[in-house]
C-alpha cells in the first residue's frame, strides 16, 4: 500500500480531499471519522492489481470489486484528465476497505492516493447512485483537479514563515532568553474552497450520470433559498465550525453552482479557475473567477442565488398544504414515518437531541388517541438505550443511535430495526434486532450479517432486508424465528 501524507500536511489539506457518505448512517460528512483511520482487521491478506493507470489494493474477498474499480477507473481517466489538461505524474492508489459496514470515499492528492470504503452510499439526502464509479469518478476527479491547482509539485504543500524575538539576557550561560515574540505566516500551495473541490468532483464531466442533481439535492437548495438559510459565498468555502446539514450543504450548494458556471461558460471553465489557482499571488477564488469569466466570483454568486430564488418561488406558489398535523417540530432529520398497525400511533426517525447526523427512533400517538401531552408521565429509564412503551407519546427516544430503516411487525407486538455491531475481529457490521415492546426488551436476530433496512411481510413469516455481499447490495428474505 501507498504511504499517507503525515498530520501536518494532512490537518492543512484535509478538507478538500473528502468525499464522506455514511453507509445506512445516513450523512455525508466533509471530513472522515478519526475512528476510521484505525485499520485493524489484519487477518486477511492483501493484493495489488495493476493497471495503466491504478494500483488498486484490496484485502481476500474483494477480487470482484477491485476489477470492478480497475476498470472504471482506466474508463474515467482520460476524460478526466482531458479536461483538466494534466495527468498525475504515477499510478494513482486505489485502497478498497471492506471490513466495516460504512461507505466512503477519500482523495489524499499530496499521496496520489484514494480510499474507498466499498459498501454502497444509502443516503436519505441524495438520490440512489451507482457507488462505485460514482465515487471512483468523484475521487479522481479530486486528484487531478487538485494537481492542476497546485502552485508547486505535490512533494511541496506548504512553506510558511516565521519570525522570533527574545528577551534580553544578561547571564552569561544562557544562549537566549525566553521566546517574547513570534509571528508565523503560511502560503498553501493550493487554494481551492470546499464547494469549488466538491462541487466539480460531483459533477465530474457533462454528460455522465454517474453523480446527478437530483429531488434530494433540490429539496435542501430549496428550502435553504426560500428561507433564506443558505451559505454565503464566504461560508461554502470551507467545512469548519458547521453542523452535519452545513456541511451536506457545501455539497449542495457547490453542486448546484459549479452546475450553473458550466451552463453559463462550459465546463472548461473548470479546468480555467483551477490554472488561474495555480498562478503565483492568486490566493483567492473570486480573482481566479474573474481572470478566466471576467466577473467577480461574488457577483456571479449573487446572481445564481437571485435566478434560484425567483425560480424556486415561482415553483411553490401554487403550493397549499390542506388538513396538514406537524408530528415534529425539532431536528432537522426527521424520516421514516410509519404507522403502528392499528393506527393509533407513528414512529419516525429524528435527530432532535442532537447536534449531528444520528437518529433515534420515537413513537408518537395519532388521531384520537393523540392525548395531552402534558399530562403524560414518562416511565423510568430502562437499559439498552431504549425507553419504556405504552404511556403513548415519548419525548425520549425508544430506541437510541437506529441505522437505516425499521418496520413493525404484523401483529404489532414488536419491531424490527438496524443497529451496528462489533465481531470478534473488531468490524463494525449492521445486523437485525427485536424490540419487543411489552417486555421493552431488545433481541439480536443475526451476527455479522451486513444486513439493513427490515421489512415484516404483511403475514409475519419473513422479513425482507438489504444485505451486503462482495460489494453488492441483495435484496434478502430472513427467517424472524433463526435469522
Amino acid at each position: 500500500m501507498a504511504s499517507k501524507t503525515g498530520p501536518l500536511v494532512r490537518g492543512l489539506l484535509f478538507f478538500a480531499g473528502m468525499l464522506c457518505l455514511l453507509c445506512n448512517g445516513y450523512w455525508a460528512e466533509a471530513q472522515d471519522s478519526p475512528s476510521y483511520y484505525s485499520y485493524p482487521q489484519h487477518h486477511l491478506p492483501w493484493y495489488t492489481l495493476e493497471s495503466n493507470h491504478f494500483l488498486v489494493h484490496f484485502q481476500q474477498g474483494n477480487s470482484r470489486s477491485a476489477q470492478v474499480a480497475s476498470r472504471v477507473a482506466e474508463e474515467v481517466y482520460p476524460h478526466i484528465t482531458e479536461l483538466y489538461r494534466i495527468e498525475p505524474d504515477s499510478k494513482t492508489s486505489i485502497v478498497l476497505n471492506d471490513r466495516e459496514d460504512y461507505s466512503n470515499g477519500a482523495a489524499y492528492f499530496f499521496d496520489n492516493q484514494i480510499d474507498i470504503w466499498i459498501p454502497a452510499l444509502d443516503s436519505p439526502l441524495r438520490g440512489t447512485h451507482d457507488w462505485l464509479r460514482n465515487v471512483i469518478s468523484h475521487e479522481f476527479t479530486h486528484i487531478v483537479q487538485l494537481k492542476a491547482s497546485m502552485k508547486k509539485s505535490r512533494k511541496l504543500p506548504a512553506i510558511y514563515f516565521q519570525w522570533l524575538s527574545y528577551e534580553d539576557v544578561r547571564r552569561p550561560d544562557v544562549l537566549y532568553g525566553y521566546p517574547n515574540g513570534l509571528i508565523t505566516y503560511p502560503f498553501s500551495s493550493i487554494s481551492v474552497p470546499g464547494w469549488f473541490a466538491e462541487g466539480t468532483a460531483q459533477y465530474q464531466r457533462t454528460g455522465w450520470t454517474f453523480d446527478t442533481w437530483d429531488s434530494h439535492r433540490d429539496m435542501i437548495l430549496r428550502t435553504a433559498l426560500l428561507n433564506d438559510t443558505y451559505l454565503s459565498f464566504e461560508d461554502m468555502g470551507t467545512f469548519t465550525s458547521k453542523t452535519s446539514l452545513e456541511r451536506e450543504q457545501v455539497y449542495n450548494q457547490g453542486f448546484a453552482f459549479t452546475s450553473y458556471l458550466a451552463l453559463q461558460y462550459g465546463e472548461t471553465v473548470f479546468s480555467e479557475i483551477s490554472e488561474a489557482l495555480s498562478r503565483p499571488g492568486i490566493f483567492n477564488i473570486d480573482n481566479a473567477m474573474e481572470q478566466v469569466t471576467g466577473k467577480n466570483g461574488q457577483v456571479i454568486f449573487q446572481n445564481w442565488i437571485s435566478q434560484r430564488k425567483k425560480f424556486y418561488k415561482q415553483a411553490v406558489e401554487s403550493i397549499e398544504p390542506e388538513n396538514s398535523q406537524l408530528i415534529e417540530s425539532e431536528g432537522f432529520m426527521n424520516f421514516y414515518p410509519a404507522f403502528s398497525p392499528d393506527g393509533s400511533k407513528i414512529a419516525y426517525l429524528s435527530n432532535k437531541e442532537l447536534t449531528e447526523s444520528g437518529v433515534s427512533l420515537y413513537i408518537r400517538p395519532f388521531g384520537d388517541s393523540a392525548e395531552d401531552i402534558s399530562k403524560i408521565e414518562l416511565g423510568p429509564f430502562r437499559g439498552n438505550n431504549v425507553f419504556p412503551y405504552g404511556c403513548g407519546f415519548h419525548d425520549k427516544p425508544l430506541i437510541s443511535r437506529i441505522r437505516a430503516a425499521y418496520s413493525f411487525s404484523p401483529d404489532g407486538e414488536s419491531l424490527i430495526f438496524t443497529r451496528a455491531n462489533l465481531n470478534q475481529f473488531g468490524e463494525q457490521y449492521n445486523d437485525l434486532f427485536f424490540y419487543h415492546l411489552e417486555t421493552r426488551k431488545t433481541e439480536q436476530l443475526t451476527s455479522s450479517a451486513r444486513i439493513h433496512d427490515p421489512a415484516w411481510h404483511p403475514d409475519g413469516s419473513h422479513i425482507a432486508a438489504v444485505q451486503v455481499e462482495h460489494g453488492t447490495a441483495n435484496l434478502v428474505l430472513v427467517d424472524p424465528k433463526t435469522g
